[in-house]
């Protein structure tokens, strides 16, 4: 059993001397449990202010709203509605202090039952919450340094690449072109040959690549498009190292996820997954009717990778925090004033915790790739 330290606690001019006896035990998934009880006399001093709030709310046929009598209030709602008001007020005033005194970093929102409860008598309650997990990392630097002395994959862009992309944008330009014409059984009117694929493809040319965007000509174009391909497989081989390095970190580090990280990075995942269905052109209820699935076979599907990619968040975070890695307060704020001007409606708020966790996490990651 641990005692919690006294202390006063104070809101709505309701100040509570708070002494009482509480005991902490770990359980399964990184979830705590607190039990304790909150002696009658503590315990009686919410009373005034449960009554005060209930007669802010209740509408009883006689009286103003706030100045009902306590005997009228027990007479009509009962003595119960009023314990369970006083237990609401204790019980918010302290889980701050129960978090501080048993030196708890909660995740989301405790489960709180309470366990005894009558007038005149101690309230006893049991708390559950999610914590942050305990992450026993393995020799990070070591691990990405060996990735990083392993031989460079050479990223080239062949003239046969070139092609293919060009063509691609031409079979595209002449399906939007098919797309903006009244329908007709003329496959060459319509720019497409039997089986959907396209014919008449409109030929490459300076005045073509013009109409593409700011090109000077078709060698212009060319030359810019083998750039872009070309950083788009210098992307891909970076990813490729990096997740080399990631999985294994992850192989050697020891991590007991929260249920309720895991479910919300599954909330994340299906979110995700039915805008990608809808942009198809499918509503997500007829997708799970055509594949016979449900949302909760979706769920079951993808919470491997939900777990994993929980994992990968408190590596990134814990190694940030053990070298000291974080954005500059400039470039959070010139990334937030990015944001916000392009999406008028975010969250100012949510919007600097996004950007916080995207930077640090990626300058993680360069960190890592340093490693020789």
């Amino acid at each position: 059993m641990i005692k919690t330290g006294a202390g006063f606690l104070q809101e709505n001019n309701l100040c509570v001397r708070l002494s009482l006896m509480s005991e902490l035990k770990k359980l399964d998934r990184s979830e705590v449990s607190i039990t304790g009880e909150i002696p009658a006399e503590q315990f009686a001093n919410y009373r005034t202010q449960a009554i005060k709030n209930i007669a802010e709310h209740v509408e009883i046929p006689g009286f103003r709203k706030g100045k009902v009598p306590e005997n009228i209030i027990v007479q009509r709602l009962g003595e119960e509605k009023i314990l369970y008001e006083m237990a609401e007020l204790a019980l918010k005033h302290l889980y701050p202090t129960l978090l501080a005194e048993h030196k708890i970093d909660p995740i989301g929102m405790p489960n709180i039952s309470i366990t005894k409860i009558a007038k005149g008598s101690p309230l006893g309650f049991a708390i559950t919450v999610a914590v942050v997990p305990e992450v026993k990392l393995p020799d990070y630097k070591k691990i990405a340094s060996e990735v990083a002395a392993e031989k460079e994959e050479v990223v080239e862009v062949s003239e046969k690449e070139v092609s293919e992309a060009i063509e691609n944008i031409q079979k595209q330009t002449a399906l939007q072109g098919t797309n903006n014409r009244q329908p007709t059984t003329d496959n060459k009117n319509t720019g497409m040959g039997s089986g959907g694929k396209a014919e008449n493809l409109p030929e490459f040319n300076d005045e073509f690549v013009k109409k593409l965007g700011s090109y000077a000509d078709v060698a212009d174009f060319k030359a810019k498009l083998k750039d872009h391909l070309m950083r788009e497989k210098t992307d891909r081989v970076r990813s490729k190292k990096r997740m080399k390095i990631i999985d294994g970190i992850l192989l050697g580090t020891e991590v007991v996820m929260p249920n309720i990280v895991v479910e919300g990075e599954l909330d994340k995942m299906i979110a995700q997954f039915k805008g990608d269905v809808t942009q198809m052109g499918t509503r997500f209820e007829d997708y799970l009717k055509h594949t016979r699935k449900t949302e909760e076979n979706i769920r079951k599907e993808f919470a491997p990778d939900a777990e994993k990619r929980s994992k990968i968040e408190f590596i990134l975070h814990t190694i940030a925090s053990q070298e000291k890695i974080a954005p500059s307060a400039d470039e959070i704020e010139k990334e937030i004033a990015h944001i916000l001007k392009h999406h008028k409606d975010a969250d100012p708020v949510r919007a600097r915790a996004y950007v916080i966790n995207i930077m640090t996490n990626e300058k993680v990651l360069q960190f890592l790739e340093s490693q020789k």
